[in-house]
């Protein structure tokens, strides 16, 4: 019988780089339901973070590892890809219990493939804390929009920036109209 890879004599090692892991970083690997409390009522926020450091100083960092390329600075800035700054929201409000409330100094991507390059995200012109507080203010009056009945749940609310088709496009029948075969027609 052939060998697989990873078979055991891999095990041992990647135990041992585990237990490492676990010693200088005992928070990474959290995965916990946080809730956020809104004006009108609680709404819960779900998040995985794949990793979470605290430094000596007890401020955070938390991380996301992508196989393949991350979102660029401007579109997280943009509120576009606010993954991590929402995880960080959570974290400065204590939905992480392992580690509680606590400041988060800044966020970043790892790469897995190409080297591994690691982006961090920080600008300029504004603090990562201050993104963060933007994020998380732009999810509770989205939040508080949905809220009012009338308000309308378009199936491509940004079409000039997403190029694929949406998961609600046969609801809307966006085919149908884009040929012009409204009512119409």
């Amino acid at each position: 019988m052939a060998a697989r890879a990873g078979g055991s004599r891999t095990r041992p090692r990647v135990r041992a780089r585990t237990a490492r892991e676990r010693r200088r970083h005992p928070y990474g690997e959290i995965r916990r339901m946080g809730r956020h409390a809104c004006r009108w009522r609680a709404f819960s926020l779900t998040a995985k973070a794949d990793r979470i450091e605290v430094d000596a100083q007890g401020e955070a960092s938390v991380f996301d590892y992508k196989t393949g390329d991350p979102p660029s600075k401007p579109q997280v800035l943009a509120g576009w890809s606010p993954q991590l700054t929402l995880e960080a929201a959570m974290i400065e409000a204590g939905a992480f219990p392992e580690i509680g409330a606590r400041p988060v100094a800044g966020a970043a991507y790892v790469g897995l493939k190409n080297g591994g390059k690691t982006q961090q995200l920080s600008w300029k012109e504004i603090s990562f804390s201050d993104v963060v507080a933007k994020h998380s203010g732009e999810l509770v009056r989205m939040l508080s929009q949905y809220r009012d009945p009338a308000t309308p749940y378009p199936s491509r609310p940004y079409v000039a920036f997403v190029r694929h088709e949406g998961d609600y496009d046969h609801l809307a029948r966006v085919k149908e109209w884009a040929r012009g075969g409204g009512d119409d027609a």
